[in-house]
């Protein structure tokens, strides 16, 4: 599991809180093949129901305990990880994911922007450029709304154009469920559970509801649909474990160590329970207890690769390569489609030094970047393999991809620049995107440049 820190600007034109990236105000995401693939999974029926493309769209965990699902511009969706966690099975979690999938449908966020427009005057549109970019994760118009004080009746009519977005979405989560045969159950229970709870919740740091506006007629609508179901088809066996085990994953790495116990003693041997006792013992650096779970794990089920992703990454750290490498290699095996567990096997592959696997992890690399450009860490491990090979001009052009993703674009120009002295080691391919890094580059300067002359000429006019 990977954290990455992202940076988000709440703006005047979202819908659910996150419309562009900014440096000011950070989220942190997790990149993990196993919830990640969970999700894909529920989502791709809703997602093609909708009539989208499934890969076209892009789902990303938010590391919050905070139960909340939002949904961003360029099709973009976000799980907080508390979602998952306090969602009671897997069919619930199928209700939110379909509920945002609605909002994606309806076009929802560019139609927001347009009605939070209309409530605003200019006193508004102050508060909110200027305060609501300091909420992180929770819908800016709402705070927006606390700030105004006079403008109240305009934020009321904002408000009342939410609650019917959020009517529409759930009508098409009813549709695409009805249409998959899966029981709109878990949607309805969730929402019943919130609304139940909506003054704890109110009173607590969860802001489901705060971005979600709730009203009994909506309860009664999803319920209503609940009862009137024709149709439904059992959750495949498969997928109710791989949620359990990722809940299990998600409070090992989430939790404290005593919390993770409490909740999966040690009495309890079931696979989600040793799962989260795993990850506990290797958070606290007990490798051997951690390798110990695990072993046992895939005793329990030794066609799982996840297991073996995690057993690679504990042996790793804990200094044993040759098992990390082995371990590495059954969940590439399994799944060598996947970026995250390509680059992890590579990166036991690359310790050797010996140059046939070091000329393997970089195939394995190449090949993963391919399907996820935006992987800054396999960018920059590909950047180390080709210098070790000797093959600085590849080198020079990786690092300057990495360096871009990371936000450094001056030197990410310098080694684009360098890497294009070498234009016979590139294809044609290959060479234009060396010549979008450097341009990338020279806009941003022309831009800071820009900027900086308008404020000196603001400075001299005062």
């Amino acid at each position: 599991m990977k954290k990455v820190i992202v940076a988000i600007l709440i703006g005047i034109s979202q819908f659910f809180c996150h419309t562009s990236l900014a440096r000011d105000n950070n989220i942190t995401l997790i990149r993990d093949a196993e919830t990640e693939n969970l999700l894909y999974t529920i989502a791709k029926p809703m997602f093609i129901t909708a009539g989208l493309n499934p890969d076209n769209v892009k789902i990303h965990i938010v590391q919050d305990t905070d139960l909340n699902a939002f949904v961003a511009t360029g099709q973009n969706m976000f799980i907080n990880t508390g979602t998952i966690s306090k969602a009671t099975n897997v069919n619930e979690l199928i209700g939110v994911i379909a509920h945002e999938t609605g909002h994606i449908y309806g076009g929802h966020i560019a139609r927001g922007s347009e009605a939070l427009s209309k409530a605003q005057t200019g006193s508004l549109a102050a508060v909110v450029l200027g305060g609501v970019a300091g909420i992180a994760t929770g819908r800016g118009d709402v705070a927006a709304a606390l700030m105004m004080g006079g403008q109240s009746s305009n934020m009321g009519s904002y408000m009342s154009y939410r609650q019917s977005e959020e009517r529409a979405a759930d009508q098409f989560a009813i549709k695409a469920l009805n249409e998959n045969k899966i029981s709109i159950d878990g949607l309805t229970n969730f929402m019943s559970r919130i609304k139940n709870n909506e003054l704890l919740i109110s009173n607590s740091n969860d802001s489901y509801y705060r971005t979600h506006p709730l009203t009994s007629e909506r309860i009664s609508f999803l319920r209503n649909a609940s009862s009137s179901q024709k149709e439904s088809s059992p959750i495949d066996g498969n997928l109710t474990r791989q949620f359990e085990l990722v809940k299990a994953k998600l409070t090992g790495y989430t939790e404290g160590y005593n919390e993770t116990l409490a909740q999966y003693p040690l009495s309890d041997q079931s696979e989600k329970a040793l799962y989260a006792r795993s990850i506990a013992y290797y958070r606290t650096g007990d490798f051997k207890k951690s390798l110990k779970e695990i072993s046992k794990l895939i005793n329990k089920l030794d066609n799982y690769p996840y297991f073996y992703e995690l057993k690679g990454q504990v042996a790793f750290e804990s200094g044993d390569i040759v098992i990390a490498k082995e371990s590495y290699k059954m969940a590439y095996d399994a799944l060598p489609e996947n970026p995250l567990i390509s680059g992890d096997y590579a990166k036991t592959l690359a310790i050797s030094n010996n140059k046939e696997e070091l000329e393997k992890a970089s195939k394995i690399l190449a090949e993963s970047l391919e399907k996820e450009p935006e992987l800054a860490d396999n960018w920059k491990k590909l950047a180390q393999i080709y210098s070790s090979l000797n093959q600085e001009p590849l080198a020079y052009y990786c690092s300057s991809e990495y360096l871009l993703l990371t936000g450094d674009k001056k030197n990410a120009k310098t080694y684009a620049l360098k890497a294009k002295k070498s234009a016979g080691s590139f294809d044609k391919i290959r060479l234009m995107r060396i010549e979008d890094i450097i341009n990338f580059a020279d806009d941003d300067d022309k831009n800071k440049a820009n900027k900086k002359n308008k404020t000196n000429k603001q400075e001299r006019l005062k």
